[in-house]
């Protein structure tokens, strides 16, 4: 559990709230819910330590989307965000490098 602190701190650096501990427990479901969605898309049981930040990248924008729930599409400042399963492409592209092959 250790390395979810450090992943705790990577992801309050990147959402500008590091010294913030209010969002601490959100943020850690957030992880977590990240992690289980990482196994699941990747078919796989383990979490390659080069894969935390994507899933990082994850959180962030699980974390950003808060309250937005069920839009498939946003505009900001004139950029459109299409997003694939919830996620931007970048993020999916990434993802796609960790996924294994599914045997049935």
């Amino acid at each position: 559990r250790g390395n979810n602190m450090e992943q705790l701190e990577a992801i309050k650096v990147l959402l500008k709230l590091d010294g913030d501990v209010s969002k601490d427990t959100l943020i850690n479901v957030l992880i977590e819910q990240a992690q289980s969605e990482f196994k699941d898309y990747c078919n796989r049981e383990d979490i390659p330590s080069a894969a935390v930040g994507v899933i990082n990248e994850m959180v962030v924008v699980k974390y950003n989307r808060q309250g937005t729930e069920g839009l498939s599409s946003q505009s900001f400042s004139g950029i459109s965000d299409n997003f694939l399963d919830g996620y931007p492409t970048n993020i999916i592209k990434a993802l796609n490098r960790y996924r294994k092959a599914k045997f049935l």
